[in-house]
């Protein structure tokens, strides 16, 4: 935002794995808005079941894809004659996102497009002996996208700064001209790996997961933060319209299963290494530490409750370490304005992020089988907003995770003995922050959101 900054400053100082990977390609092309589904960066939980039950999985399998969140309860599903299990699902998302700027007595009040999306997830286990289990999951991991019809940061700049043309003396033109286009960000990611789940004692388990891990990006209209940019090696664009780029990384699960007295008390705990990803080059300039953007690691605890053969009770806590990310956990720019110091302009390593603080979520679920063929789920799911709305507001109008409450419902039919159908419904409900703008307005950030999922199981 150089032309802006300058004119504020002096107003206010093989066959096989290629096809695989093309599979994961695809499926990874239709997830644009699975982060924003929901406490932050991540979905409230792995599979239709999970997500029925407030996200309620640590301690209390109930599909293949549990063990994308916790590889030892690979033993718990691993039923059947054979031992083989495969759930493949996938989830209608409709996140409603809206960004208000109010300037003195103007409002301009701005909805994102691009509402209605599609994820599928995929999980399957298979036994090998009493003692051992092994297992694959993909998953839509998270992410987010943004699309505004009307540049929101370009009205502000021709209101405030009161400008016939704020592109005359802005150093990159091109660059400026691209900030009074379509203003957006597309963010996509995804985690597959194989799992293997050791059991102990009779009633315990340890677990491990390889995580492979993928993400695509893509941001437009931003070229209003050309000031906030630090210096590239070359004159090329890295920091708006720069095209699609998508990234590779690998990461790790680690997890413990068990249970006491019989099925009454279950026990989980996970822990999920930060996926170091590949830097997006074509967004160097964008992204702290000249484009890095790794996902943030995460622990997990809960325990589950049986007091009849009917009903469960589960409770988890999880909290992700978004500040240990620098695009992510570093400042924005500072509301009140001023220079910005060379070292936390837009990719350099303590450049500017999103501010996110670290976030610690609580979820509660119930799951009561009605009869043998039905089962009746039901959760709530709470993650305080990772965003600071006293500062981090102006940054997170392209990012707005602001939904904390979570409502779940949701069902699993059993048309056979080695048949099953799961679907889910999650509302997040309505959050609105407001904090301050660069000149003088302020800003405001809102969402709620709407999921229905559905998969279908298969015993082999």
């Amino acid at each position: 935002m150089r032309f802006i900054r300058n004119r504020f400053a002096a107003k206010r100082p093989n066959r096989l794995g290629a096809k695989a990977l093309g599979v994961v390609v695809v499926a990874l092309s239709i997830l644009p808005g699975a982060a924003l589904a929901t406490n932050g960066m991540y979905l409230i939980g792995q599979g239709i079941s999970a997500r029925g039950m407030g996200g309620v999985q640590v301690a209390y399998a109930q599909d293949a894809l549990s063990a994308a969140s916790n590889p030892a309860t690979l033993m718990e599903i691993a039923t059947g004659e054979r031992g083989r299990r495969v759930d493949v699902g996938g989830d209608y998302f409709r996140p409603v996102r809206t960004t208000s700027v109010i300037s003195g007595v103007d409002e301009l009040r701005v909805r994102s497009g691009l509402e209605h999306f599609l994820f599928p997830n995929v999980g399957a286990v298979r036994r090998l002996g009493r003692d051992l289990a092994i297992g694959f999951t993909m998953i839509p991991a998270g992410g987010g996208s943004t699309f505004y019809p009307q540049n929101f940061f370009a009205w502000v700049a021709d209101k405030n700064l009161d400008l016939d043309d704020p592109c005359a003396d802005a150093e990159d033109v091109g660059l400026c001209e691209q900030s009074k286009g379509t203003l957006g960000v597309f963010l996509a990611q995804m985690h597959a790996g194989p799992s293997v789940a050791y059991r102990f004692l009779d009633s315990h388990a340890i677990g491990a997961q390889l995580i492979i891990g993928m993400q695509m990006f893509h941001a437009g209209g931003i070229g209003s933060f050309m000031g906030f940019r630090a210096e590239h090696p070359t004159d090329v664009n890295h920091l708006s319209n720069a095209g699609i780029e998508i990234t590779y990384g690998a990461g790790a699960r680690l997890g413990y299963y068990g249970k006491l007295f019989g099925d009454l008390i279950r026990l989980g705990a996970a822990y999920q290494t930060r996926v170091f990803m590949k830097a997006f080059d074509n967004y160097s300039q964008l992204f702290a530490e000249q484009g890095d953007l790794d996902n943030p690691a995460m622990i997990s605890a809960g325990f589950a409750l049986q007091p009849t053969d009917e009903l469960v009770i589960g409770f988890e806590y999880s909290r992700t370490f978004y500040e240990t990310v620098a695009s992510i956990g570093n400042k924005g720019p500072n509301p009140r304005g001023g220079a910005i110091p060379e070292e936390n302009k837009t990719g350099a390593d303590q450049g500017f992020g999103f501010g996110w603080s670290n976030q610690d979520v609580y979820k509660v679920g119930v799951d009561w089988r009605l009869n043998r063929e039905l089962n009746l789920r039901t959760g709530w799911n709470y993650g305080k907003s990772p965003i600071n709305s006293k500062t981090e507001v102006l940054f997170n109008t392209l990012a707005p995770a602001v939904v904390q409450h979570h409502l779940t419902a949701g069902a699993t039919y059993r048309a056979s003995d080695s048949r099953y159908y799961t679907v889910s419904y999650i509302h997040a409900m309505q959050n609105r922050q407001v904090g301050p703008g660069m000149m003088g307005d302020s800003w405001a950030i809102e969402m709620y959101q709407d999921s229905l999922g559905f998969s279908a199981t298969f015993q082999l």
